[in-house]
């Protein structure tokens, strides 16, 4: 059972960037060397693959996915002892079955990359709408 979910109401950008090299942060954890974050890559055409990165492993990725940039999506991250999930609209996309590391409410962002590491870029290219965090 997660001990913390993020969740945020967002939009993807209108036009999909298609940078292979450089991911959309979605929720952020943690801090510089002990973080977590979940992203997004765009593929162009409103393609998309989820990424979750635990600092210092290997990242795992979902199935690619076509997204409407006219919808508003609901992200939820959940974090506990068996790793971090991510839900789109109520479905789960993606799981990363390490621990994340300890984080506090203040560590965490929705839509910006603090902590830097890895190819993820510094800010969402799209629009959050809403963002809470539940104990």
């Amino acid at each position: 059972k997660p001990f913390l979910v993020a969740i945020a109401k967002l939009q993807f950008p209108a036009k999909t960037p298609k940078a292979a090299r450089s991911l959309d942060p979605l929720v952020v954890t943690g801090v510089a060397g002990a973080g977590d974050i979940v992203s997004a890559r765009y593929l162009g055409g409103n393609q998309v693959i989820f990424r979750i990165d635990h600092w210092g492993f290997p990242g795992v990725e979902s199935a690619e996915m076509t997204i409407d940039p006219a919808e508003v999506y609901s992200v939820e991250v959940g974090q506990g002892d068996s790793g971090t999930t991510l839900s789109l609209n109520g479905k789960q996309v993606l799981v990363h079955s390490l621990k994340p590391y300890a984080t506090t409410r203040a560590q965490i962002t929705f839509g910006s990359n603090k902590i830097g590491g890895g190819i993820t870029g510094t800010r969402f290219s799209g629009k959050i709408l809403s963002s809470a965090v539940k104990p």
